[in-house]
């Protein structure tokens, strides 16, 4: 196996000239060839300045040959490096050599227009239920968030149901254990809200802090009573609700009874289900835009690169390519994704 060199420094501390110098030295020594180099970069302009400063440096050599050569390097992107590999192998995969690739943003409609596809009036529903309850729940940016995920990490939808039942289950375990069937905890909240109202005396602690415990409590109270359940974020502003100095004891023992919603079956339920429709969503959405591109004839950069790593896990690619390569530069590899990593 070749030796591996990684090169650590801040930013414009001259990595790239480092890797410039690099390869123009190991094509001067005529130990790599220029046609013979994949180097990787984050950006096409990145990827054009490496060639340029390494073709002008031979030329100052007097290497115009070997510069000349260098235009037949892999040099660009991972994306783009895929593209060529994918490009050169297009009739192992049954793709034709034309086939349109969607840029990032014409990608990314098409991955909404799937989403919408999916999104019938029952989920939308069941979404905006939870949302009632989680304030923070921004459930687009979450489905598309696991998405790209899935896709960097080179998940599959079989792979995503697998990964549904370990992430509720991880999520669950970090609750407490839940309260048992003889616990009535919006009971106990209610009880423990309108001691909390009855001891506090404005009159002996006239501080504003306590004025707006009061407000929130009151108002809490009042949901409770009409019968509508708070939401998980009202359980915790109670469970950390502040008092001034003289009504801290009274605040105290509010939170310790609104600590208890982190073992409320009802959060545990709305935790699974929250996840579990995120996950749902996201595999019927990926199935629709996998299927979306299939009809149409047309793949995306994530595509490329799950086609390059099936190719280079073929002995018979692999054996064509390996007289092909004599070195491999990867530049930024600290935004390398896995599925990129394990095509390096």
């Amino acid at each position: 196996m070749n030796p591996i060199h990684i090169i650590t420094a801040s930013a414009g501390s001259g990595k790239t000239y480092r890797l410039s110098s690099l390869l123009h030295d190991r094509i001067a020594a005529k130990t790599v060839r220029p046609e013979a180099v994949i180097a990787t970069t984050f950006t096409k302009k990145a990827a054009a300045e490496l060639q340029e400063r390494v073709r002008q440096r031979l030329i100052a050599r007097g290497l115009t040959g070997e510069a000349n050569r260098l235009a037949a390097a892999r040099m660009g992107t991972v994306n783009a490096i895929c593209s060529g590999l994918v490009m050169d192998f297009a009739f192992e995969k049954g793709l034709f050599s034309e086939t349109k690739v969607l840029d990032e943003s014409a990608a990314k409609r098409e991955l909404k227009r799937a989403m919408s596809s999916v999104m019938t009036a029952s989920v939308s529903s069941r979404f905006a239920d939870l949302k009632s309850r989680f304030e923070a729940l921004e459930w687009v940016d979450a489905v598309e968030s696991l998405i790209n995920s899935a896709r960097n990490n080179g998940l599959n939808s079989r792979m995503l149901e697998a990964s549904k039942q370990k992430s509720v289950e991880s999520l669950l375990e970090l609750l407490g254990e839940p309260l048992g069937p003889d616990r009535d905890p919006e009971s106990d909240l209610k009880t423990a809200l309108k001691r909390f109202i009855r001891n506090v005396d404005t009159a002996i602690d006239p501080t504003k802090g306590t004025a707006g415990a009061l407000q929130k409590a009151r108002a809490c109270l009042t949901q409770l009573e009409q019968g509508r359940p708070l939401n998980w974020a009202d359980w915790l502003r109670l469970n950390r609700l502040g008092t001034g100095q003289k009504s801290a004891e009274h605040a105290e023992a509010l939170n310790q009874v609104a600590a208890l919603h982190d073992r409320h079956p009802k959060l545990r339920k709305d935790l699974r289900d929250a996840v579990t429709l995120v996950f749902d969503t996201a595999i019927s959405t990926l199935n629709a835009y996998q299927e979306h591109k299939r009809v149409w004839g047309v793949m995306d950069f994530p595509d490329q690169e799950v086609l390059a790593l099936e190719l280079l896990k073929d002995p018979a690619v692999r054996e064509q390519l390996k007289g092909s390569i004599d070195i491999l530069l990867v530049d930024e590899f600290q935004d390398t994704s896995p599925i990129q990593l394990a095509i390096l």
